[in-house]
């Protein structure tokens, strides 16, 4: 039987650094039967001619430039339109796929039909390719969400350190059935979030992705990706992981849920932030005794804390309006 054909997305913008690197990584696989889109959101660098490089040297590449930068998000959604496989799966222009990555990932989807998406264990590399030790994986690594219940899947999810699930292999069909990224701060965990309504995911326990850390890419960056319409309907950039949850909470609302699942799920997503939160704060701390980078105590610890305690009066009433919008639909 011939094995399904993958399609592998690279949403990239001037990444003439690496991205020879995560092509020479897709190209290396051994699951062969698979087609490369890259997706160049208007760079001003040398991407589009290495680009053409790889394309003139393999016929399972295609390229699309963008006139102009149409913004991450849709960029990225974009590549799912243009797919053509059973399976699809994005591939970061700066991160690594280990050879075995797809083969393991469509053996386990073959195998189990209920799955949504299915990923590997990662870890961190730097910008120079080395692996970065000093992390607690256990809190960052991809989660097993193969749960068949889907309060539990939710809340493993909800209460991660990190998010990287985005970067697996999924069923193209469900895929565009979804509402894909949104343009939100967290549209990927919205997005994930959605797709755990759905069903299972499953996991290869191989570290079989790397994902590229930078130094010098901060939550402003994150903030920045979205519109500005988007950011002018978010609170400020201190409490971007408040606006997160925020969104996950409308989502929920928004859902065909009964009223008591509404209810048990936003308890949940509650719960989660609170463990989110500790974790992160708790795990700076560790990490910048560690490496000695005592500065980064006082301004990651700020940075959470003021998550925590330091409610602004628009945030006060943002969470008033929405309370009062739920106790409306309960009595409705």
């Amino acid at each position: 039987m011939k094995a399904p054909l993958v399609s592998i997305g690279v949403p990239v913008y001037n990444g003439e650094k690496y991205i020879r690197q995560a092509l020479d990584g897709l190209i290396a696989q051994t699951y062969q039967n698979f087609e490369i889109i890259i997706s160049d959101n208007a760079s001003t660098d040398n991407t589009k001619n290495i680009c053409l490089e790889y394309i003139n040297r393999d016929n399972r590449i295609s390229y699309y430039g963008n006139e102009i930068n149409i913004g991450a998000t849709e960029n990225f959604n974009r590549l799912v339109k243009l797919a053509k496989g059973k399976y699809f799966m994005w591939a970061a222009a700066d991160d690594i796929f280990l050879p075995k990555f797809i083969e393991k990932c469509v053996e386990k989807m073959e195998e189990e039909p209920s799955l949504i998406l299915c990923y590997s264990s990662l870890r961190f590399i730097d910008e120079k390719g080395q692996v970065i030790k000093n992390v607690n994986y256990d809190l960052y690594d991809n989660p097993n969400l193969s749960d068949h219940d889907m309060e539990a899947r939710l809340k493993k999810w909800w209460g991660r350190n990190g998010w990287y699930a985005v970067y697996g292999l999924y069923r193209l069909d469900i895929l565009c059935s979804s509402n894909l990224f949104m343009n939100v701060y967290g549209g990927d965990v919205l997005f994930i979030t959605e797709l755990l309504y759905k069903g299972p995911f499953g996991k290869i326990p191989q570290v079989l992705f790397l994902y590229r850390q930078f130094q010098k890419k901060t939550e402003i960056d994150r903030y920045n990706s979205q519109s500005e319409e988007n950011k002018s309907k978010s609170l400020s950039l201190d409490y971007c992981h408040v606006n997160l949850y925020i969104n996950i909470y409308d989502n929920i609302l928004a859902h065909d849920f009964t009223l008591s699942k509404k209810i048990i799920l936003i308890l949940n997503l509650v719960r989660a932030w609170k463990r989110h939160v500790y974790n992160k704060l708790n795990g700076f701390v560790i990490f910048s005794i560690k490496t000695r980078e005592f500065p980064n105590i006082l301004k990651v610890s700020w940075f959470y804390i003021l998550e925590i305690i330091k409610t602004p009066y628009n945030l006060t009433l943002k969470v008033i309006n929405k309370i009062t919008y739920f106790l409306r639909c309960c009595l409705n």
